[in-house]
Parts: C-alpha cells; structure tokens; sequence
C-alpha cells in the first residue's frame, strides 16, 4: 500500500497581486486565484483522493474547497496549517516593512526562524 500527499498552495490573493504580507489575514482569491484553482482542479480531476485538509483562513479553504469538489469529499479546516502570524507586518509590503521595520526586516532576511516580527509570533516554537 502506498500514500501520496498533494501539498498545494492557495490561489492568488489581491494581496498576493499586491506583494503584500498575508499571514493570519483572512483574505480573499483574486479572480486570477480562482482561475488558479479551477485549473488545478481540472489538472486533478482523474487522481484519487481520501481526504481534503486545509488552513482554516478564507483563501486557502476555498482553494481546497474548488479542488475537493469533483471528488465529492468535504475540506476539513485546521488552524494548525496557518501561515504564520506576521503581526504588524500583515497587509504591508515589503517596502513598507523596510521604512518602518528596517532593522528587524533584515534580521527576518537573516535568520527567520530567530526572528520575533513585531506583534507576530516566532516560527520556533520549541
């Protein structure tokens, strides 16, 4: 017996479009992320699957939801597969974060997994 696993990204955001960070927000796919998941669907449609797991945020849910469908399986929403929390970063760009935040945006470049973005939550948690 053998197991595959799809590891699949959410559709594009406007936020994505925008090069903005996303993290905990809750926003929505673009037409483009849409499209984006209508195709892989139609890419998928043939494989067999057991199971849909999902973040529980918006883009990525719906995402899974579009790909679940043909399949006839429900999406099961988990928290745990959050992107990380990018506190008060989230819904800025990267330019912003370099004129706000320029020290810590370097030492994030650096060394992410040591990183503490302001009002976010560290990628360590051990």
């Amino acid at each position: 017996m053998s197991c595959r696993i799809y590891l699949v990204r959410h559709g594009e955001t406007i936020w994505n479009a925008e090069l903005r960070f996303q993290g905990h927000s809750d926003t929505a796919l673009s037409p483009r992320g849409l499209e984006q998941a209508r195709a892989l669907a139609r890419r998928l449609r043939g494989e067999n699957f057991s199971a849909f797991y999902a973040s529980d945020l918006q883009r990525a849910l719906n995402t899974a939801r579009i790909l679940a469908e043909p399949h006839g399986l429900p999406v099961v929403p988990l928290k745990a597969l959050r992107e990380i929390n990018f506190g008060a970063w989230e819904g800025l760009t990267v330019a912003e974060i370099k004129n706000r935040y320029p020290r810590e945006l370097q030492q994030w470049w650096h060394d992410p997994l040591h990183t503490r973005v302001p009002g976010g939550k560290p990628w360590r948690r051990w």
